[in-house]
This record gives C-alpha cells, sequence and structure tokens, in this order.
C-alpha cells in the first residue's frame, strides 16, 4: 500500500474514531488498523491512540455512547466542530460554514445531516480527497489550528494529554490526530515561529458564472472577528 493511500486509510480511521459510537467492534477495529498503520510510516501519536484504544476495550458500548454524548454536548472546550473553535458562534462561522459547504459540493461530497465542519466529515472528505488543494487548505489553515486550540488553549491543565492524570480519552484522541497531521506527507506545512494558529486562510467564492470555466475566487483572510485582505 502506497503511503497517501496508507494516510487516507488513517484519516477514515480517524473519522470513524470522533463519529457517535454504534458499534464497540468496528470502533476498535479503526483504532487498530490506524495504530497498525502508524507505525508503520508515521509513529507520532500512536501512543496516544493506544491510550483511547484502552478506554474503548474497558467499556461497553451503552457507556462509550453516554460519555460522547456528554462530552461533546456539555463541553464546549472540546466540541468536534471545527468552526466554532475558530470563529466561535459568531457570523464568521456562519461564512466559514457557508464557503465550506460550497467546497464541499464542488467535490460532490455529500456531508449528510451533520454540520460540514464536524471533525469526522472532514476527516472522511480528506481520508477520499487527500491529494486535492482543498485537503491542504483544511488541514493547514483550518484543522490543524482548532486541534492546537482544542489541546493547548481551551484546556483544564489536569485534562491535557500530557497530564498522566488526564481521564478524559478524547483528548488523547485529539492529540493523537494533532500528532499525526503535523507530520503528513505532502500536505502538512511546518508552521513558522511566529504563526497565527487563530487565522484561517479562505479562497472565498464570489460568484459562479456560467460564462467561465469555473467559480471566481477571491482570495481573503478571515480570522477571528475581522477580514483581513490577503
Amino acid at each position: 500500500m502506497r503511503v497517501q493511500e496508507t494516510q487516507a486509510e488513517i484519516l477514515l480511521n480517524f473519522s470513524t474514531l470522533f463519529s457517535y459510537p454504534t458499534e464497540k467492534m468496528h470502533i476498535n477495529r479503526s483504532c487498530e488498523i490506524a495504530r497498525k498503520n502508524m507505525k508503520a510510516i508515521n509513529s507520532e501519536g500512536e501512543k496516544d491512540l493506544e491510550f483511547f484504544q484502552n478506554y474503548i476495550r474497558k467499556h461497553d458500548i451503552g457507556y462509550l455512547e453516554e460519555s460522547y454524548t456528554g462530552i461533546f454536548e456539555l463541553n464546549p472546550t472540546i466540541a468536534p466542530y471545527v468552526g466554532y473553535h475558530l470563529f466561535g458562534e459568531s457570523y464568521m462561522r456562519s461564512i466559514f460554514l457557508s464557503e465550506l459547504k460550497t467546497r464541499l459540493e464542488l467535490y460532490s461530497f455529500d456531508y449528510g445531516s451533520e454540520l460540514p465542519d464536524h471533525i469526522a466529515v472532514l476527516l472522511t472528505f480528506l481520508s477520499k480527497n487527500i491529494s486535492s488543494d482543498l485537503a491542504k487548505e483544511l488541514v493547514n489553515d483550518a484543522i490543524r489550528p482548532m486541534l492546537n486550540i482544542v489541546i493547548w488553549t481551551g484546556t483544564d491543565p489536569e485534562e491535557k494529554p500530557d497530564n498522566p492524570k488526564s481521564s478524559n480519552a478524547y483528548y488523547y484522541l485529539f492529540n493523537s490526530l494533532r500528532k499525526f497531521l503535523d507530520k503528513l506527507e505532502g500536505i502538512a506545512v511546518i508552521y513558522p515561529s511566529t504563526g497565527n494558529y487563530n487565522t484561517v486562510k479562505l479562497n472565498v467564492i464570489e460568484s459562479i458564472s456560467t460564462q467561465s470555466d469555473g467559480p471566481t475566487y477571491i482570495d481573503q483572510w478571515i480570522s477571528k472577528g475581522e477580514n483581513k485582505n490577503a
């Protein structure tokens, strides 16, 4: 299996793990496959994923379902929505969601009934379009910044993955994904030391003209609370 295909499979496994749990055997199998593939091409984050798998093995599906709902619906600091962490509940997130929907539709990607900025939705998209320009844009300018916010900004110090007392297994899952994406071959870029992780670059679609070969784009920077022209 080529590296890119292995990366795509890992991303799809992560998507399963960030989705609402419905079958314990399927979740455990996704963990197992992701860990095996990560050891082969990118060992970063494999230990965090092992911690999460031990959590899955320890509890029955009823507990996992209840825990998932409690963690993600009652704790906004770990919400699985990329746009929420980047922009909060503001009009900027509305713009982000609108532009994201347009992009996903250009790839004929069906995100179902879930909001398009759900981490599981975006990971599924990446797994199917890993070599696309949009994949690179989403990984570097949206998902990685979101993961940094979740793990290092909005996290209770006692719940951070590097704290041995942390009991929230999903922090380990977020951390495992962060480490994997930070080394994603052919996609991840190295942030400059002065980089602004809270800023997202979007090529905002202004219009789709029937007279042209495709959509017209405006390069624009969208950051928390303000617009900045590129």
